[in-house]
């Protein structure tokens, strides 16, 4: 399940909530239920696209010890603009 909202004109906020389990017929020592939890947010900034994240997973195993996860960074792309002038002539 994800949702968005606008945050001013140029930015953006994510939230977004993931769930998957396996259930295993025979041999159920690999049965699991795996949460996720994304935050992130897209803005700019003069004319650079910036988008900080946020990740969280937890994993519960039937048989084995639980697992848990962060994750975090800033993504994004960079312009730039080159003039490349033709030389004169005389």
């Amino acid at each position: 399940m994800s949702a968005s909202r606008p945050i001013g004109e140029l930015s953006s906020f994510l939230i977004n909530f993931s769930h998957t389990a396996s259930d295993q017929h025979q041999e159920t020592d690999d049965d699991y239920d795996s949460y996720g939890l994304t935050m992130a947010v897209d803005t700019e900034v003069g004319n650079q696209s910036l988008s900080p994240y946020l990740m969280l997973s937890k994993t519960d195993y039937e048989t084995d010890a639980d697992s848990f996860s962060i994750m975090y960074g800033l993504g994004g792309f960079f312009l730039s603009l080159i003039h490349i002038s033709e030389p004169t002539r005389r």
